[in-house]
Formats: C-alpha cells, sequence, structure tokens
C-alpha cells in the first residue's frame, strides 16, 4: 500500500469528526496514514477537540470559510501520501478500506479514483456514484419535470438499485459522490488542483472528469465500507446549501458546455423553484419548502445579478 494521506474537511460537526477520527485510526490505523483535517471556520469547538484528544492530526484551522474545494486544496498542499483520501467529517469507516484499495491497485495502475461504498446511518445502500456525466438535457428533465424525483424513486426500486448499484464486482465509474473517495496523487498533478470556485457540490463531478481526461481510470469498489452520515454539515443551514449548489450547477455548465446551455439551465432553475412554491403553497399549506425555495430563489437571484454566479461566499 502507498503511503496514504486522509484529508478531512469539517464544519460544525465536532460529534462526527470524532467518531471519524476514531474510526479512522481503529480501521486503518496499522498503515499510519497521514491526517489532515482542514476546519472551515467552525464555531462548535472541533478544532480544539482535535488538537486535544488527536495530537498526531494536522490540523489547519480556518478563520473563514473558503468552501470545500478550496479546503481540500489545503489540505492535499500539505500532506506528502502518493494516495490521497479526500472525505467528509460525518463518516465512518467499517473496514479496513486501505487494505481494499492497495489490493485493487496492484493490479489496476490506471486507477486515479477509487470509491467506497457507502451506507447509510441505518446500514443500507447509499447511491453514491454514477456512470454519467451531468448533460443539459438531465439538467432541463429534472428541473422542469421533477426528474430527479423520479429518478430517487427508480433508483430505489429494489431491482434497479440491486442490478444498478448493489453488485460486489468493482466497476468502472464516470464520477462519485466527494464524502470519500481516494484520489492518486500522480492523477491530480496531470489533472491539476480542485477548482475552488464550486464553494459546495459539483467540485467531485468536475475533478473526476479531469482526472479521467488525463488518462486514468474511476473505479467503484464495493468490499471498500463506509457509512456516510448525510447532511450533518450541510443540514444546518438548507437555504445557503441550496444557493451554493444551484450555483456550483450554474458553474459546472457554463465551464463544460458553455454560456448559452448554463442560461438555459438557470431559465429552468427558476422556473423549478416557482413551481415549488406554487405546487407547495396549494397542496401543503404552510409547508416549510414554500419559504425556503422563495428564500433561495431571491438570494440565488441577488447573487447571479451580482456577478457571482460561482463567487465563494
Amino acid at each position: 500500500m502507498n503511503k496514504t494521506s486522509f484529508v478531512i474537511v469539517s464544519w460544525n460537526t465536532k460529534e462526527y469528526l470524532e467518531k471519524c477520527l476514531n474510526s479512522l485510526l481503529e480501521k486503518c490505523g496499522k498503515w499510519k496514514p497521514e491526517i489532515i483535517v482542514v476546519d472551515n471556520a467552525s464555531f462548535d469547538g472541533s478544532s480544539y477537540m482535535v488538537s486535544r484528544a488527536f495530537p498526531s492530526v494536522v490540523l489547519i484551522a480556518n478563520k473563514e470559510n473558503p468552501g470545500f474545494g478550496a479546503a481540500v486544496n489545503q489540505g492535499i498542499n500539505v500532506s506528502t501520501g502518493e494516495d490521497i483520501v479526500i472525505m467528509n467529517s460525518d463518516v465512518e469507516f467499517v473496514n479496513d478500506i486501505l487494505n481494499v484499495f492497495g489490493d485493487f491497485q496492484k493490479s489496476n495502475p490506471r486507477a486515479g479514483v477509487l470509491a467506497p461504498r457507502l451506507l447509510n446511518t441505518d446500514g443500507s445502500l447509499q447511491v453514491s456514484y454514477n456512470y454519467l456525466y451531468p448533460n443539459v438535457f438531465g439538467a432541463l428533465l429534472s428541473r422542469l419535470f421533477f426528474g430527479s424525483y423520479i429518478l430517487l424513486a427508480v433508483k430505489t426500486i429494489g431491482f434497479v438499485k440491486k442490478m444498478l448499484y448493489a453488485g460486489e464486482r468493482p466497476r468502472k465509474i464516470a464520477w462519485a459522490g466527494g464524502s470519500c473517495l481516494l484520489v492518486k496523487r500522480a492523477a491530480l498533478k496531470k489533472a491539476g488542483s480542485f477548482d475552488e470556485n464550486f464553494f459546495l457540490y459539483g467540485e467531485e463531478t468536475d475533478i473526476c472528469r479531469r482526472i479521467a481526461a488525463s488518462g486514468f481510470e474511476l473505479y467503484y469498489l464495493p468490499q471498500a465500507l463506509v457509512v456516510h452520515h448525510q447532511f450533518k454539515s450541510s443540514g444546518q443551514n438548507l437555504e445557503r446549501v441550496f444557493v451554493e449548489m444551484y450555483k456550483s450547477e450554474l458553474y459546472y455548465f457554463r465551464k463544460y458546455y458553455g454560456d448559452f446551455p448554463e442560461k438555459i439551465v438557470r431559465a429552468a432553475i427558476f422556473i423549478n423553484l416557482r413551481l415549488k412554491v406554487a405546487v407547495f403553497s396549494v397542496i401543503r399549506r404552510g409547508d416549510k419548502r414554500v419559504e425556503l425555495s422563495r428564500n433561495t430563489m431571491r438570494e440565488l437571484k441577488k447573487s447571479l445579478e451580482g456577478g457571482n454566479s460561482n463567487a465563494k461566499v
């Protein structure tokens, strides 16, 4: 197994960060990995907990929140491992993923990114990777016809989920969620660092796409098991999260497809938000999603009109 560095990005997840570090040391500690925590200006005592309870961990305590991609780059820049596991603070290791990753790398030297099987808190399978990159048609289907809800429902159907996502053999993929990814340093040197214009969401799709374009392969390894307790950071400020998600989506489409497709997707996003306000106002009076959609629409419009469609705010 190559020397491995773990880069953990945290924001106000003290309890889960502690669980994450304990599970990492318990399951992968025999490899003596380098562990780096980048704390994005938490105010829950996360940095203090790390410095007191885990003195061997390299701690970068940011005074402001620069976003996920920028924090990852900070960690990568001080890391020394040939492999880098980039991860959220709300994950726990079930087994020794480094052993699984190392065995696979021996026979797959072109593997630039490896993704583990993610489990929900209750142990059920979490759909965490994709075979295709996001495209304009999919974005329009999602926003104008609520295709994302339909797709999610289809993915959770037993036989579909089993056929596409629950196999026991490694699979070549296009990209995977950034909650836990092993990235080869050599791949990053060819593809470049994380694009810091993605404040939250989208950065993993972008880096996976660039790594694939640079000649490396991406794989999902179901034998590497990780529990991902979703939304422990993002769930603390949903309005901000949705605004940043839409901004990242628009930046992604502008980066890969151009200005005109980005404008089409932008229009579809605002139509989608208006539809949510209209639908939920009728079928469920007082539903919090009405106000959330209204506030998101207002803040997103303000941000875009200010020329900050990909700004780090």
